[in-house]
Formats: C-alpha cells, structure tokens, sequence
C-alpha cells in the first residue's frame, strides 16, 4: 500500500518527510506484485485498496493486540503510523 500511497501522492507528504525515515525506501522494497505474492492476493486488491485509504480523510488502520507482539510488529506497526494522512 505504501507503494501506492507514494506513487499516487496520497499521503501528506508534510508529516512524512517531518516524522519517518526510510519511508520512500520501504516503499521501493515492496511493489504491489511482491506483496501480492507475500500475501496470497491479488495485485488490484491492493492497489484497490490503498487508493480507497489514501482517498479517505479520516482513514484508520486499527492494530489490535498482539500485532506488536509477532517478529517484526514494531516495525510493522511503527510502519503503519507512519502512514497516517
């Protein structure tokens, strides 16, 4: 998603560049067909996806517990902050 919220300049570029580092590379690192094959969807579902949350005003993604507490879900859920409008 971030791939897209970038390339279709659907985030508040502002907050981004003011609060995260390495966003752009993240980015770069996982275009929609890499993901899609990492998660077992399809490419237009995510691209659906994104353009529906970046075109949102008040988007959300609600992390529940435990998300934090998997391999990786700091940065995971670090990631997902950073992608807030």
């Amino acid at each position: 998603m971030i791939h897209v919220l970038i390339r279709e300049n659907l985030i508040d570029r502002d907050y981004v560049d003011a609060h995260t580092l390495g966003f752009g590379e993240c980015a770069a690192l996982y275009p929609p067909a890499r993901v899609a094959d990492i998660c077992g969807i399809s490419e237009e579902t995510i691209v659906e996806l994104a353009r529906a949350y970046g075109s949102t005003k008040k988007s959300a993604i609600r992390l529940n517990y435990g998300m934090q507490r998997t391999r990786g879900g700091g940065n995971a859920t670090r990631t997902v902050a950073a992608c807030r409008r």
